[in-house]
């Protein structure tokens, strides 16, 4: 069973990976510094990454034969990590002090 979890990890890198791409290739057309804005790439795409980065870790944690809901905590608390630190306004790796 844990083979049919790793085909369904490749195929979610390959869409990833495709759909970030082609929102390079696409957002080359922005009229902003985004690549999301006005005549850029649809947000279609942002909408396909991020849930082609959830299907991944859902399906590596379904092939290690952990809980499915264990391989979708990592991006949504790397998230929050992030916000925690930069709300802190300190920096996450230690500065020199003179």
């Amino acid at each position: 069973m844990s083979r049919r979890y790793e085909y369904i990890s490749y195929a979610a890198i390959g869409v990833g990976v495709g759909a970030f791409l082609l929102a390079v290739y696409l957002g080359q057309g922005s009229t902003t510094v985004n690549i999301w804005g006005p005549g850029g790439a649809p947000p279609f795409l942002a909408m396909l990454i991020g849930s082609s980065i959830l299907a991944f870790q859902w399906a590596r944690a379904k092939e290690s034969r952990l809980p499915g809901w264990i391989g979708l905590l990592p991006p949504p608390l790397s998230i929050l990590a992030l916000l925690v630190v930069i709300r802190s306004g300190r920096s996450p790796a230690p500065r020199d002090k003179p």
